[in-house]
This record gives C-alpha cells, structure tokens and sequence, in this order.
C-alpha cells in the first residue's frame, strides 16, 4: 500500500515537474524575446536622437534664411521701383520655397519626436514585461528545485526574489570605506597642513616680538605655500563630495569640463551630445547623473578597451535620459555582478542605485566582443518612470 502512494506521488511529481520545465521553458523564451525587442526600441532611440538632434539644427538654420527671404522681399516690394518686376518675382520665390522646405523639415521634426515618444511608452511597458516575466522565472525555478531537493539554489532564488536586501551589508560596509577614506585623507593632508600653519604663525608671532621682521617675513612666505598647497587639496576633496563646476555652473558644463579633461587623460574620444534643454534645474537629479557619468567612465577607462565613447543626454519637459555606449570588449553581466559583489566593488550598483532613488529606470545591456550600453531615464515633476 505504501508502494502504491509513493509511486503515485512519484507520478505526480514528474508530470508537475514536467509541467514546470515546460513553462519555465515558455516564460524564459517570452523573456528573451522581450528582451531583444527592448534591445531593438533602445537601439532605435539612440539613433532617432541623432536624427532629431540633426532636424533641430536644420529647421534652426532654415529658420533664419527663411527669416532673411522674408526680409528681402519686404524691401524689394517697400522699393518696387527700385528693384522692379524681376527681383520682386525671384524674391517671392525664394521665400515661398524657404517656406515650403521649413514647413516639410518641422513636420519630418514632428514625426520624429511622435515616434520617440512611442517608442518611450513602449520601452516603459516592455521594462515593466520584463520585471514580471523576471520574476515569475525565479518562482517557477523555485518550485522546481523544491520539487527536484536542490536546496542551494533555491536559497540564492529566494535571496534574488528579495530585491536588492542582500546589497544592503555591502552598501554599508562601502559607505563607511569610503568614510575612513577621506577622514584618513583629511588627517594626512588638510588637518596637518593646518597643524603645521598654526605652529608657523606662533613661530612669526615670536619673531615679530622680537623685532626680528625679516625671519617673521620669511616664515610668512613659508606658510603662504603651504596654505596654496593645503587649498588644493581642500578643493580635490570638495569635488570628491560635489564637484564645484555642478554647483555653480549647471549638469552640462559640469559634465562638458569633465569628459574634456577624461579624454584628454585617456586618449579615448567622446562624442557628447544635449538634446532638449540645456538645463536640468534638479540639483538631485544633476548629482545623479554626473556620478552615473563618472562611474561609467571610469568603468571604460579600466576595463572596456574602448577607442570612441558616444555620450547622449535628453532633456525633457517630463524626464531626463542618459546614454553612455563604448566600442570596447564588452562583459557578461550577470558574471561581472557576481565578481562586484565577491571583491566588495558596488560600481554597477551604486549607478542602478542612484537612478532608482530618483525613481528612474537603469539598464546596462552588453556582450562579450560588442560593448557596453547604459540608458538611463529619470523622471522631472514626479512622473514614473
């Protein structure tokens, strides 16, 4: 009778296992065929910037000679007299079809920005797909292993199943590194730079009571160095904190300056990019996005390999976006996170992080031999992302 039930339960698990390979299967296949269509949208979006961005400067400058036509044939009709029938008829015809070509540039101009709103909408839903299928992945395999007795990777299912809690020793362990850092910087460098000024000014006090003017002048020169050398230091490590250029300038000469000296330090060109407006005018969102920048540079100047980086900000009126893609070696992503989080290196993380904070979505997509993409998209005005 025992028999009997086991190898009825026994059935029964392979044909429930069965049924969960199969739908394992199904979801993985859906998965990965979402995910080449958010590749593709991506891909497309990238490039219908370029094109936009070309537009935008081709309806500026037709613009301006449409502008001009009209002026020219404002005067030549003011001063028919003067010009006559001929030049009055080629000024017309020149403004009519500076006008026809502006009006067929800003529809093109329109049409564009129709599309890349669409593929927006579409990236967001596929982006919200892709979480559930991610997720309904991870239970299915759950309830395989636990059919199967495979205990250590349903333990690893579950930690993923948690979100990113299991970051979260990691996160504090690097921010109290990063603490240390500069406390044990400012002590080597500012504090005893200020250490050793204050001793020289009881040195020049001494001195000058004495009357000893010329020791106390040179002691003075003495500590004018040092506090040039100790300032230097001081403003290194403000921009560790906030760079001043974000603070007093804005994101994009902020970020202008930093790619300018970046590429001058690695030799690797950077083809930066602003569409929309110049300016963010969210200090949170600015710090965001100059250190995802940071961090995505420095991540190509020690591994990518990389001759040419394009970089593409957007600003929206409803969200901000950032693309930074090198031509460099490429990685396996899942392989690079488990390596991060072995060494204690948050890099990925601190980036994926920063976006999310702000409510915003950030995806790297990359494979070994084609580069590294990085898209990021925040929202302004409490939007979703």
């Amino acid at each position: 009778m025992k028999e009997d039930i086991l190898k009825v339960l026994a059935e029964i698990q392979e044909k429930v296992l069965g049924a969960l390979n199969k739908a394992h299967t199904e979801v993985h296949s859906m998965g990965e065929d979402a995910r080449r269509e958010l590749q593709r949208l991506y891909i497309r979006k990238g490039e219908l910037a370029v094109e936009l961005g070309k537009v935008m400067k081709e309806v500026d400058k037709l613009q301006e000679e449409f502008d001009k036509a009209r002026r020219r044939l404002a005067e030549v009709s003011a001063n028919f007299d003067k010009y006559g029938e001929r030049e009055l008829k080629e000024a017309y015809t020149i403004a009519e079809r500076r006008q026809v070509e502006l009006l067929m540039l800003r529809d093109k101009e329109k049409s564009l920005r129709k599309e890349r709103d669409m593929i927006d909408l579409r990236i967001r839903e596929f982006e919200k797909l892709l979480g559930k299928i991610d997720d309904l992945t991870r239970r299915i395999k759950i309830a395989i292993d636990l059919l199967t007795g495979n205990m250590e990777r349903i333990e690893k299912e579950v930690l993923e199943l948690k979100g990113r809690a299991e970051l979260a020793p990691f996160v504090v362990q690097a921010l109290e590194k990063e603490r240390k850092r500069l406390a044990r910087e400012i002590h080597d460098g500012p504090a005893q730079y200020l250490a050793n000024a204050a001793f020289r000014l009881d040195v020049c006090e001494r001195f000058i009571k004495k009357g000893e003017l010329e020791r106390a002048l040179k002691e003075i020169m003495d500590l004018k160095d040092i506090l040039k050398a100790n300032l230097s230091d001081l403003r290194r490590f403000i921009s560790d904190l906030r760079p001043m250029l974000l603070e007093d300038l804005g994101l994009v000469p902020a970020l202008k300056k930093y790619i300018d000296d970046w590429s001058r330090v690695t030799s690797v060109r950077v083809d930066f990019k602003v569409l929309g407006e110049d300016e963010v005018r969210d200090k949170d969102i600015e710090i965001a996005l100059f250190r995802i920048v940071q961090e995505a540079l420095s991540n190509v100047h020690k591994h990518a390999q990389a001759s040419n980086v394009k970089l593409i900000l957007e600003v929206g009126s409803d969200f901000v976006s950032l693309l930074v893609q090198d031509d460099g070696v490429g990685f396996d992503l899942e392989e690079a996170k488990r390596i991060s989080l072995e060494k204690g290196s948050l890099g990925i993380f601190n980036m994926e992080e920063r976006a999310k904070a702000l409510g915003g979505v950030f995806k790297i997509l990359s494979e070994r031999g084609k580069g590294v993409k990085i898209l990021v998209r925040i929202p302004r005005g409490g939007e979703k992302a």
